[in-house]
């Protein structure tokens, strides 16, 4: 509720005296799953909070925002930028702070297909501990990682403010190919 309520004062500059449209998606899938809030403007503008999770190995926290573009009255195309964590471990540990680009394209209709890009830099910050004959000293060290993340799926309305879908997720996870995923998703809107 606390959430609900930021995200409709940030957005209530750029729309109408309307509290803005708010959907909330929750995604079960191997290896990722997430949940995520999404609070959209009037005029197109959107702000996220999202959680996304790799078998309980890899947690990522975002906050974008982005902008909606209706090309056609179908077709839907978006884009975002934002920022958040990773933490990952203990086989092969990785934090820092991650930049995300997101661009993505939808078609309504009776099963809505979708199409997700993501471009993912992730600064993982290691501690690094040195030791010299004057004691033993610490240093963080920053190392760059990249990943980029396609994903294809299709959702299916089961009521006007429920759906249901079915996503496939593929690419590269910090510069090395990642095991392809799927997710099962509900997305409930407000509106």
């Amino acid at each position: 509720m606390i959430v609900s309520a930021l995200l409709a004062a940030t957005l209530s500059a750029s729309s109408s005296s309307q509290t803005p449209p708010i959907t909330t998606h929750l995604g079960i899938g191997f290896p990722w799953s997430s949940l995520a809030v999404d609070a959209s403007s009037r005029s197109g503008l959107r702000i996220a909070v999202e959680a996304e999770t790799a078998l309980g190995r890899r947690w990522e926290s975002r906050l974008l925002v982005g902008k909606d573009w209706r090309v056609h009255r179908s077709l839907l195309l978006r884009s975002s930028l934002g920022t958040g964590w990773v933490i990952q471990g203990p086989s092969v540990p990785r934090q820092g702070v991650q930049l995300l680009a997101r661009l993505g394209a939808s078609y309504q209709s009776a099963y809505s297909p979708f199409v997700v890009l993501d471009y993912r830099f992730l600064n993982g910050l290691r501690q690094l501990a040195i030791e010299s004959a004057s004691g033993t000293r610490t240093e963080w060290v920053v190392t760059p990682y990249a990943s980029i993340l396609g994903q294809v799926g299709v959702r299916r309305a089961v009521s006007s403010t429920l759906e249901v879908e079915v996503r496939m997720i593929f690419g590269e996870i910090d510069a090395v190919f990642a095991i392809p995923g799927a997710s099962l998703g509900l997305r409930w809107s407000t509106s």
